[in-house]
């Protein structure tokens, strides 16, 4: 879990890429999504066998400022489940 913080920091420090990468409209569908679903969201992919994009995942997470506590409870309840 200490790990995966560190590519939520990598994340929020790289931000503005993922708004330029991406129409404003699709990042503020997004937002919404990730706003109203952030647990549920890096649950299921930390639950998600290996070949899933995890580390994608955590990065954007970290790129649209998800809740810090939020994230590290759904990797503890997530990872704790799958291990």
């Amino acid at each position: 879990v200490i790990g995966a913080y560190v590519l939520y920091e990598i994340g929020r420090g790289g931000g503005k890429f993922l708004h330029r990468k991406f129409s404003e409209k699709r990042m503020a569908r997004a937002e919404k999504w990730i706003g109203r679903n952030d647990f549920v969201a890096v649950l299921v992919v930390s639950l998600l066998p290996a070949p899933a994009p995890f580390k994608l995942f955590l990065v954007s997470a970290g790129a649209l400022r998800m809740n810090r506590i939020r994230y590290g409870a759904a990797l503890v309840v997530g990872r704790g489940a799958r291990f």
